[in-house]
C-alpha cells in the first residue's frame, strides 16, 4: 500500500499496513517489522505480510550463484546453485 493510496478517514489500521508495506520495500526483516508493529511472534505479521516478500527470489538466485562461484574447483556442487529452482516446502 502507497501512501497516496491512504484516505484522510482511512483510519490506523491502513495507516499500520502502509507502513508495514513500506518497510518490507525497504528491505526490513519480518523479525524487526513484526516488533515494529507491536507483534508477539514473527510468524502472525509473516502470515499477513508474505505475499509481499516474493520478490526476493532473484535476490536469493544471484546469492546461490555468487557462493557456488566461490566453490573450489572440482566440487561436484560448483555451479549447480545458480540455476536451481526455489525449495519448496
Amino acid at each position: 500500500m502507497a501512501w497516496s493510496d491512504l484516505q484522510p478517514n482511512s483510519g490506523f489500521h491502513n495507516l499500520r499496513h502502509a507502513l508495514a508495506s513500506r518497510l518490507i520495500d525497504a528491505g526490513v526483516d519480518i523479525v524487526t517489522l513484526s516488533g515494529r508493529l507491536g507483534r508477539a511472534r514473527p510468524d502472525i505479521t509473516l502470515r499477513v505480510y508474505a505475499h509481499l516478500f516474493r520478490n526476493g527470489d532473484g535476490k536469493a538466485a544471484a546469492i546461490n550463484a555468487a557462493l557456488a562461484r566461490e566453490l573450489p574447483i572440482g566440487c561436484p556442487f560448483r555451479g549447480s546453485f545458480s540455476s536451481s529452482p526455489p525449495l519448496s516446502t
